[in-house]
């Protein structure tokens, strides 16, 4: 599935931060990063990502890059 350039932005943004910090960022990160409002809009992108295949939950709840099976 094509990723939208929105979506390939957050994807890169997430990849450096989690080359920084050893996790993914906060929502509130990606919404001052992009300029957002709202947090709400940072959750729908990552609802997105996780709807495409490229995030998912780990077996403690949290945002990770989904890994091949």
């Amino acid at each position: 599935m094509r990723l939208t350039a929105l979506q390939i932005e957050i994807v890169a943004s997430c990849r450096d931060y989690l080359a920084r910090n050893d996790q993914l960022p906060p929502t509130r990160q990606l919404q001052d990063r992009f300029g957002w409002k709202s947090q709400t809009s940072s959750v729908q992108q990552m609802n997105a990502l996780i709807r495409r295949g490229i995030l998912e939950f780990n077996e403690n709840g949290k945002l990770r890059f989904r890994r091949p099976t």
